[in-house]
């Protein structure tokens, strides 16, 4: 044997059985990062479909409002927003109820359900007309009946069973001097929370539609004599 021969023979058998195995890892290891790229491709789509969503509700903040019992009749629907041209084509929702465009929505992209409800409870306390009605009541309790009502503001619309409800925890409550609830000072709970809404960029036309709301909550809890 020829000294070429006997170097490409122990060539061959140094490689033995892992001849041809640098290709293949080569070629495995190019699907890999093809794999991880067509991943990554894919759920960038999917996270701009759902990015303005991803912002859910804080914590601590009330659940959505719940659908209306079965048998009870909407009178209002709720005040509705028309979404920007991105924001549609991102969320597949035109249109969207008030609450929902506060808390997902809205351009300043933070809590802004949770400004307007702060905002608006701290103002109507300090209106003497409006918190004459509330003297000594529990704190948390008020926050709560007044987040209910901005619920049912924003995202519920008008039932019957609701302006029910809202007419029997309203009978009884009356102000420093022994009166009821007046349409007046209802007005003024009104007047304070559209402006509220209005400082948050809330389209014109869904504010008429929450006057449209409060007006037919004023005629519950204090109907036109």
């Amino acid at each position: 044997m020829t000294t070429a021969a006997a170097s490409a023979a122990t060539g061959r058998a140094s490689a033995g059985p892992l001849a041809g195995v640098e290709p293949l890892w080569s070629l495995g290891l190019a699907l890999v990062v093809v794999l991880l790229v067509v991943g990554w491709w894919w759920a960038d789509r999917v996270d701009a479909a759902t990015r303005r969503r991803a912002a859910a509700l804080p914590r601590g903040d009330p659940a959505p409002a719940p659908p209306p019992p079965p048998g009870d009749r909407v009178l209002v629907d709720p005040p509705m927003v028309e979404n920007d041209p991105v924001t549609t084509a991102t969320s597949g929702s035109a249109v969207v109820p008030l609450r929902d465009w506060l808390v997902h929505f809205h351009p300043a992209a933070g809590n802004v359900w949770s400004e307007v409800t702060s905002e608006f409870c701290g103002a109507a306390m300090r209106d003497p007309r409006i918190a004459g009605y509330f003297r000594g009541a529990d704190p948390t309790a008020l926050q709560n009946h007044s987040l209910a009502v901005l619920i049912t503001v924003t995202g519920g619309g008008v039932t019957v069973d609701m302006l029910r409800r809202l007419r029997d925890q309203h009978a009884d409550v009356r102000d420093e001097h022994g009166e009821p609830i007046s349409r007046a000072d209802l007005d003024r709970a009104a007047r304070i929370l559209v402006e509220v809404l209005r400082s948050k960029a809330v389209p014109q036309a869904t504010l008429d539609q929450v006057d449209v709301v409060l007006a037919r909550l004023t005629d519950a809890i204090a109907p036109a004599r």
